[in-house]
């Protein structure tokens, strides 16, 4: 019941959800970055850093080709 509640509120709140995925490489790249995902000298357990590398991973994965378009945005729970 409480997913219903949260899908209902989703269609009411206003915002535009990204829906469309691409089944090819876009040629223009917005944003990228890159940044060391497993640092031994950055203070934290290794083993909390390799479950993060392993989540985002998997968030990775789940919205690879999503297409957001001006104005919309993303809610990852709809690709689960």
């Amino acid at each position: 019941m409480a997913k219903k509640l949260f899908y209902l509120e989703m269609l009411l709140d206003g915002n535009r959800y990204a829906r469309a995925k691409s089944e090819v490489l876009l040629l223009n790249i917005v944003f990228e970055t890159a940044s060391l995902m497993l640092n031994e000298k950055s203070g934290f357990d290794m083993k909390y850093q390799t479950g993060k590398v392993h989540n985002l991973k998997l968030a990775a994965k789940t919205i690879d080709k999503v297409v957001i378009a001006p104005n919309e945005v993303i809610d990852v729970y709809d690709y689960y």
